[in-house]
């Protein structure tokens, strides 16, 4: 999909083209006329027509500090949530000493720490009393077929993970 901007600054037009969920900005180069760069933009033949330019905007030094990437941590905080509801809503049913839940809640807290005005946003889709009751209903259920010397570590792992998303969410 290929938008016309206008012209910027310098009297050049202007092309926003997004494509495979990517978002490109371009100038028109002075020799092309707007209708066919356009055109061209949205069947993937961009060289002929246009420079890449770049209206995003940095303020920081830091890997998130500029407009392209500040929200980039939001893919990974949507795979996390993704991945806590599949296995919890796997885990309700589940018979198996298996449980890959609590390595993703604990790196939903890891992104967290680094990104907290995201999390801040992010954590309102966990539904975590749902998740928390899940886990300890299948911990009750397994617990038997963990092995011994494992057991009250992964329950005492699983209680400050709850706590800290339950801190996260207040």
């Amino acid at each position: 999909m290929a938008h016309r901007l206008g012209p910027d600054t310098t009297g050049r037009d202007r092309v926003l083209l997004v494509k495979d969920n990517q978002l490109f900005y371009y100038r028109l180069t002075e020799h092309s006329a707007p209708a066919r760069a356009i055109e061209h933009a949205r069947q993937g033949k961009i060289a002929d027509h246009l420079e890449a330019s770049t209206i995003m905007k940095f303020f920081s030094a830091a890997p998130e500090g500029n407009e392209s990437a500040d929200l980039e941590p939001a893919r990974y905080f949507n795979l996390a949530i993704e991945q806590i509801k599949q296995i919890t809503e796997w885990m309700r049913t589940a018979d198996r000493a298996a449980q890959p839940l609590l390595v993703h809640l604990d790196i939903f807290l890891y992104l967290a720490r680094k990104y907290p005005d995201m999390a801040e946003l992010r954590v309102a889709s966990l539904n975590i009393p749902d998740i928390k009751t899940t886990f300890y209903d299948w911990y009750e259920r397994c617990h038997k077929k963990i092995p011994q010397q494992f057991r009250e570590g992964i329950k005492l792992s699983a209680d400050d993970l709850f706590k800290d998303l339950e801190r996260l969410a207040a």
